[in-house]
């Protein structure tokens, strides 16, 4: 409820704030804080955005990641010979160097 009140506020002072810049008007020290207060939440706004689209990343490689193991566990259980084969690069299973043969 009060961050939406002061959303509200900060919104309307920002408004008179960009009209005296359209209109070349001098700005008073209030205005530029205004004008930081408006950057800060813009600031935080494209933060949280950000963080969505991560976590949306992140819970994607995670299903793929699972696919793939349960694939290859599927696998192993048919042809006990399989396995992973090291190419080259990081010896980290899961790198983009480790290939299932």
């Amino acid at each position: 409820m009060v961050e939406s009140v002061t959303s509200a506020v900060i919104e309307k002072a920002l408004d008179t704030v960009l009209r005296k810049v359209s209109e070349g008007r001098k700005l008073s020290t209030k205005d530029l804080v205004v004008l930081m207060l408006g950057l800060f939440r813009e600031i935080r706004n494209d933060i949280a955005n950000t963080n969505k689209r991560i976590d949306t990343l992140y819970d994607l490689l995670g299903k793929i990641y699972e696919v793939l193991i349960k694939g290859a566990t599927t696998q192993r259980q048919k042809d006990p010979g399989y396995s992973l084969k090291y190419i080259g690069g990081s010896k980290h299973p899961g790198s983009r160097f480790w290939w299932l043969r």
